[in-house]
């Protein structure tokens, strides 16, 4: 499948034909071009936050946006799921004012099977950026029919709580829109279920806990 930016109507016909549900509206940039894009928001912006996929994977890209970035007196966040190891990372994270991390699951059984991957890393993360002030959010969607969530907002916000109770923990309903044909089979925590987990995070310490 072949992407024409100019003649895109953005109805997602492409991403529903591919058997991976995947999109090919993608273009490759280099920094200068990035900056070009950017010079149309920046009156409006006081900083940027990189994404993904898994935006680390792209570090030396990022350190060169970010320094860039920081000449223009913009703040730099990343978004992440924790897979990389940031302490192999210490110019990225020396320019990165901040990161959001995803914390799936504790039980490395069930992040093994569920999503694919371990979870060393991303615990590892957990810790290594609330030590060094660099911790901005964590984020843990709530699907009650794949984890024990209650042990994961546990553990998390203990962590959290033990450096800095002050960093932002959002818990997230599972909802079934958007996802792929298996995803839709699962079930949406209530509200009473979140109010549960929001009350264990706040008891444990946490200030700021919120949910979406």
């Amino acid at each position: 499948i072949v992407w024409e930016k100019d003649r895109c109507c953005e109805c997602d016909t492409c991403t529903t034909l591919c058997q991976k549900s995947s999109s090919p509206r993608t273009m490759k940039m280099d920094t200068d071009r990035l900056f070009e894009e950017m010079k149309l928001y920046k009156r409006f912006i006081d900083g940027i936050t990189v994404s993904g996929g898994e935006c680390t994977l792209q570090q030396e890209f990022l350190v060169e946006l970010f320094r860039r970035a920081k000449t223009e007196g913009l703040t730099c966040m990343i978004d992440t799921n924790g897979s990389n190891d940031f302490k192999k990372m210490p110019e990225l994270v020396a320019l990165c004012d901040g990161f959001m991390l995803d914390v799936k699951v504790y039980d490395a059984k069930a992040h093994e099977k569920y999503i694919g991957a371990p979870n060393e890393a991303v615990l590892a993360n957990l810790h290594y950026l609330a030590s060094i002030g660099k911790l901005y959010e964590v984020r843990t969607v709530v699907v009650p029919e794949l984890f024990d969530n209650e042990e994961t907002v546990r553990y998390t916000a203990s962590i959290l709580t033990g450096y800095d109770a002050s960093i932002r923990y959002k818990l997230i309903q599972y909802r079934s829109m958007g996802v792929r044909e298996e995803g839709k089979k699962l079930r949406s925590p209530s509200r009473t279920e979140m109010n549960q987990l929001e009350q264990i995070a706040k008891k444990l310490g946490c200030k700021q806990v919120i949910v979406v």
